[in-house]
């Protein structure tokens, strides 16, 4: 009873670690994925901009990973590319990134 107690203590308490979440699936050691979103090739790419959020042990999240925040950040107007990025280390801090280029 003691042993199962304490490994649904570990669970718990390791279960809301930081985390990123790419198709890929996060690495439990290490995470550095980049993936494509979205692409319209009819808009010329002159700008481009990012936009990230963090996570530390699944406690704390900070950051405004939108779209929206990466276009403010660079001055664009019409979107050609969107890009996701996601890196995390041992699920004590996360990072995941959304750089969007365009004009």
């Amino acid at each position: 009873m003691r042993k199962l107690l304490i490994v649904s203590g570990v669970l718990l308490l390791t279960s809301a670690c930081a985390s990123t979440l790419p198709s890929a699936g996060p690495g439990g050691i290490f995470t550095e994925v980049t993936e494509g979103v979205q692409a319209n090739n009819g808009v010329i790419i002159n700008k481009s901009g990012e936009a990230c959020a963090q996570n530390i042990l699944g406690i704390v999240s900070t950051g405004d990973s939108s779209i929206d925040m990466a276009k403010k950040n660079a001055g664009i107007t019409k979107i050609a590319t969107i890009d996701r990025s996601y890196w995390s280390i041992l699920s004590v801090y996360g990072k995941a990134c959304t750089k969007v280029a365009g004009q």
